[in-house]
């Protein structure tokens, strides 16, 4: 039987024009890479990446993409909504003495924000986080990043952040100088598959978040198959490690839209 959470929210961060975070003061057991559904029970439900989880809190960063983001978006502080879950899998712990490479796309970076957090207080310290965004303006914890124990390059695709170079190009760059012992990556899809590439060209082991269309979370509708291996991405996901990602043609190729219908990525 699914069971949902009554969550008011707590607190509102204008992080971008077009992104807030949202702080539930709620406890949840959950780790980095796992997602929630949010409803309100009148404009829909969909899955989030946690983006923080604390000891009685956890937090959100949403972007306006579709009718019920921009719903979301449009919510104060003491609305209330409904939540169910954590789902899903999650990324892995590397051993302490490992050097490893966070790379977040757009949005990708609110479960890569989680994972960075959780690694400092794993006392893991050899942590490189690339930050990729279209501009200044759409770069999310910009300022947050620069306070953490980590090395921070930011990138944008317009140069007016950091250097003008897209996450994998960066990621690209720094390996033909480092050597890394894993890498962990969020982001939209055609970015994934170009790390993904580039990994896979230096022989990096990586474990990859994929977002695609889901309705259940649950593993019971189907509609976030993947071809060909028939991943159900939200129980066998949204993780994915790279020997995972070679069997699956379809993984940076198209997505499928509520309808199932394919759809192919912009370029492919």
């Amino acid at each position: 039987m699914i069971h949902y959470t009554r969550i008011i929210i707590k607190q509102i961060i204008i992080e971008t024009p077009t992104t807030k975070t949202f702080v539930f003061q709620q406890k949840i057991e959950a780790k980095p890479g796992q997602f929630i559904m949010i409803t309100d029970f009148e404009h829909g439900e969909k899955p989030f990446s946690l983006s923080a989880v604390t000891e009685n809190s956890f937090s959100l960063t949403i972007k306006t993409y579709g009718k019920f983001s921009e719903h979301i978006n449009q919510l104060q502080e003491g609305d209330m909504l409904y939540f169910r879950g954590p789902y899903g899998n999650h990324f892995s712990v590397p051993e302490k003495n490992k050097s490893i490479l966070l790379i977040g796309g757009g949005t990708g970076m609110a479960p890569i924000r989680f994972l960075t957090n959780y690694y400092l207080k794993k006392r893991i310290r050899m942590i490189t986080v690339i930050n990729g965004a279209r501009s200044r303006s759409e770069m999310l914890y910009r300022r947050e990043f620069g306070d953490l124990n980590v090395r921070y390059i930011p990138v944008t695709d317009d140069g007016s952040e950091g250097k003008k170079q897209t996450a994998s190009e960066a990621m690209r760059v720094l390996l033909l100088k480092e050597h890394f012992d894993m890498c962990y990556i969020a982001g939209p899809e055609p970015m994934l598959k170009s790390a993904f590439t580039i990994a896979q060209d230096q022989r990096l082991n990586g474990e990859y978040l994929l977002e695609r269309y889901m309705k259940c979370g649950v593993g019971i509708c189907g509609s976030c198959s993947i071809d060909p291996a028939g991943i159900i991405l939200c129980v066998d996901g949204p993780v994915l490690s790279g020997e995972k990602l070679q069997q699956l043609t379809e993984f940076g190729s198209y997505h499928r839209e509520a309808t199932g219908a394919r759809v192919a990525f912009a370029g492919t």
